[in-house]
């Protein structure tokens, strides 16, 4: 065939469309959309920030600020911003320069799934990652549980809100499969620029352990008022049930987080009944040694009424005129040394209802009321925690359903004025 016919060939085929039967016609343009599609997503990419992309090592010491009264809130994240910073402003960007400023961590690129708008910019992240931004600011959401496919769930954090939307796609013949992911879209003009300079030394496995149960005082490396560095007495979620933790709070210099799983309350007041076990033990043991005997009935006294109220309210008028809850509760413990403190700690631990040792006793001794003193404010402060400051984690994230489901946020550039 010459070039001519070669010609008049193409043109044919070419032409097909403007005359032949509609049903003809939409197989050869539905092939065409496929492959115009796998060419557009080979070649155009989204970035990702997930839980494995976040630094192990604490919040880099550049994140962190003291609050100031124009800025501070009672979340962690400080949202300030200017005119000439909104001008340009993009959600997506926002968030990454904020992950990269707390965990040294950058976007990666990966594949844009085929679901996604194709004229909107992504970034992909995951249930852990949206958590631990969620409990730096102390935010807020809904539902409290996976609500399905179809459902909306909402999060605060910033001075922003987000809508994220449960989608279930059914193979629609292409050969993609079925998958579920998650849509997510902001509004507002979040500005993630610091965080409170109390969440000092928390680490990425810090607040995944206290979206997982722990409690909101928890770091795996605590400090003391001493000045002295410490492990947590929390090792894993049965540790949730002992008194330990409680005492600690009385000599730990770490403030709580806002938020906290409020599903675990009943283990959280048990350490709370062990605690008053624990020195209803001690009352017995030293009930004949004046020097002990009267500081540990008042401490029985108003530990029992704070656990039986669930609440610190009132509990100054029973401790007045001793050491419980007076003073500055900066200086609790302060004189002990890291031995001592690990000794209270394990004994509270231990939950055991016979005598004190000889070896017990001598331990005791020297510090006794420093360890009233703690676990008295400890209990105290947790059940004035539970009822003025603490806040329920958004238990949609907290699903396996929604940690094994890709979440894709979506851009949103927000024009200044």
């Amino acid at each position: 065939m010459d070039d001519w016919g070669k010609i008049a060939g193409i043109v044919a085929i070419v032409t097909i469309p403007f005359y032949a039967s509609p049903l003809l016609v939409q197989p050869a343009l539905r092939k065409i959309h496929e492959v115009a599609s796998h060419i557009y997503y080979r070649n155009n990419r989204c970035q990702a920030i997930q839980w494995k992309h976040l630094h192990p090592g604490p919040i880099k010491p550049s994140a962190l600020r003291r609050a100031v009264s124009t800025t501070a809130r009672d979340g962690g994240i400080e949202a300030e911003r200017t005119e000439e910073q909104d001008k340009d402003y993009s959600h997506i960007k926002a968030i990454v320069e904020f992950l990269q400023t707390v965990w040294q961590t950058t976007p990666r690129p990966i594949a844009r799934p085929p679901y996604l708008h194709v004229a909107k910019n992504f970034i992909r992240l995951d249930a852990d990652v949206l958590l631990v931004m969620v409990l730096l600011d102390g935010g807020s959401g809904a539902p409290d549980q996976y609500p399905g496919p179809g459902s909306s769930c909402t999060l605060r954090f910033g001075a922003t809100a987000a809508r994220f939307r449960i989608v279930e796609k059914e193979d629609d013949g292409s050969g993609s499969g079925c998958c579920s992911y998650i849509i997510g879209s902001l509004s507002g003009r979040p500005r993630f620029d610091s965080i409170r300079h109390g969440f000092h030394g928390l680490t990425k496995e810090d607040l995944r352990a206290i979206g997982g149960g722990y409690p909101p005082f928890y770091r795996h490396m605590l400090n003391t008022t001493s000045g002295a560095e410490i492990a947590h007495p929390i090792q894993s979620l049965r540790d949730i049930h002992r008194a330990g933790w409680v005492l600690v709070i009385g000599f730990s210099t770490h403030p709580p987080l806002a938020l906290y799983d409020s599903k675990r309350a009943p283990a959280y007041s048990e350490a709370c009944d062990r605690v008053l076990e624990t020195i209803q033990r001690l009352q017995r043991e030293y009930a004949s040694e004046a020097s002990h005997a009267t500081l540990l009935d008042v401490a029985v006294k108003v530990v029992s009424r704070m656990n039986g109220y669930r609440s610190g309210s009132g509990a100054e008028a029973i401790t007045r005129g001793t050491v419980l809850l007076n003073g500055d509760y900066k200086t609790i413990c302060r004189s002990l040394s890291v031995p001592q403190l690990l000794f209270a700690i394990n004994f509270f631990n231990e939950h055991r209802d016979v005598a004190l040792s000889p070896y017990e006793r001598e331990r005791f001794e020297p510090i006794l009321e420093e360890v009233l003193r703690a676990v008295v404010y400890g209990v105290c402060t947790w059940w004035q925690y539970v009822n003025n400051t603490g806040r329920d984690i958004p238990g949609w994230l907290l699903d396996e359903r929604v940690k094994m489901t890709p979440i894709w946020l979506e851009d949103s550039n927000v024009e200044g004025g």
